[in-house]
C-alpha cells in the first residue's frame, strides 16, 4: 500500500485485484510519496460485471437500480450523508462512495473484463469525490491547468474537456514557463493571495495536440502509457526535463481558452460572466 502526499493531505491507495490497484495508483503515479500517516484511504476492489451488486451497499444498489446511467457521471446520496459518484464505460460499472461524516475512507468499485488490461473512467468518478475532500479543508478543486511564466506571473487556464487547455500549458512550457498541472488545479485563498498547487498527472495527449508538436511527435511506445481512448499518457519531464514542473505558485490572471471554427480566441469576459 502506497501513500501519496496531495496539497493538503496524503492519501493511501490499495486494491484487489492488483490491476485495480494499478489503476488507481496510475492518478497519483507523479505525486510523491511519503511515509507518514494517510489522512484518506482509498480501497479498490474490482468484479465481473455480474458480480459488482455482491460489492456494493443495499442502498447504492438501491440507487443504480432506479437511475438512468449512461456514459456520463451520476452524483447520487446516501441516507447517511453518503456521497456516491456513478458512471457506465463499455458496459461496466464504475462508483465512488464515501461517507460525509468522517472523510477518512473512500471506497471505489470497478468491473473489470477477463482479458485485457483495466481501462475505465477512473478520474472521472474519483475527481468529484476528491473535490469534497478539499472543500473540507477550505481547498477548491479545478478541472483547469496552471503555469508560472517566467517574470513570475501565475497563470490559471479553464476550459472544458477537450477545450484545449493541454495545448495552450504545452506552448508556455515551451517558451519558458514551469507547469503546475493541466487537468487538475488545487486553490487556497489567503487574504491577499491566490495560490494553486498541481496534481501532477501524466500529459492526456490527444493525437491533435500531439500533432502540433514536433517533439511529441514519433515518441517510443516506452515513453507512452494508451489510455484505451484516443489518448496517451506521457510524464511532462521525460519530455521537457525535470525541472519543467512546480509544485505551487501563486495565481494572477485566469484564461478561459475558448476554441472556435475559426480557432482559438481571447477576449475579456466582465466578472459576472467569469464566475
Amino acid at each position: 500500500m502506497n501513500t501519496y502526499k496531495l496539497p493538503g493531505m496524503s492519501i493511501s491507495v490499495n486494491g484487489t485485484p492488483s490491476r485495480i490497484r494499478f489503476a488507481l495508483e496510475a492518478m497519483f503515479q507523479l505525486c510523491p510519496m511519503t511515509e507518514e500517516k494517510a489522512d484518506v484511504h482509498l480501497e479498490g476492489r474490482g468484479h465481473y460485471n455480474n458480480k459488482i451488486d455482491e460489492l456494493l451497499p443495499e442502498w447504492l444498489v438501491e440507487k443504480i437500480n432506479d437511475a438512468h446511467i449512461g456514459s456520463d457521471t451520476l452524483m447520487t446520496f446516501g441516507p447517511e450523508g453518503q456521497i456516491a459518484v456513478i458512471t457506465i464505460c463499455e458496459g461496466l460499472l464504475f462508483c465512488v462512495w464515501t461517507s460525509m461524516n468522517s472523510y477518512d475512507r473512500i471506497q471505489f468499485i470497478g468491473g473489470i473484463k477477463k482479458e485485457g488490461r483495466t481501462i475505465g473512467p477512473i478520474y472521472s468518478v474519483l475527481t468529484p469525490i476528491l473535490r469534497e475532500y478539499f472543500l473540507a479543508r477550505g481547498h477548491l478543486l479545478l478541472h483547469g491547468a496552471a503555469a508560472i511564466c517566467p517574470n513570475e506571473i501565475g497563470l490559471l487556464l479553464i476550459a472544458p474537456s477537450g477545450g484545449g487547455k493541454t495545448t495552450t500549458a504545452l506552448s508556455l512550457v515551451r517558451k519558458g514557463a514551469r507547469l503546475l498541472g493541466d487537468d487538475l488545479v488545487v486553490l487556497q485563498n489567503s487574504t491577499d493571495k491566490i495560490t494553486a498547487f498541481g496534481i501532477p498527472k501524466p500529459l492526456n495527449l490527444r493525437d491533435k495536440t500531439i500533432s502540433f508538436f514536433e517533439e511529441l511527435q514519433g515518441l517510443p511506445d516506452s515513453l507512452c502509457s494508451h489510455t484505451g481512448f484516443l489518448s496517451k499518457l506521457i510524464p511532462p519531464q521525460k519530455i521537457y526535463g525535470p525541472n519543467c514542473m512546480v509544485e505551487h505558485a501563486r495565481m494572477h490572471v485566469v484564461y478561459f481558452v475558448n476554441l472556435t471554427e475559426e480557432g482559438p480566441s481571447v477576449r475579456p469576459l466582465s466578472t459576472p460572466e467569469a464566475l
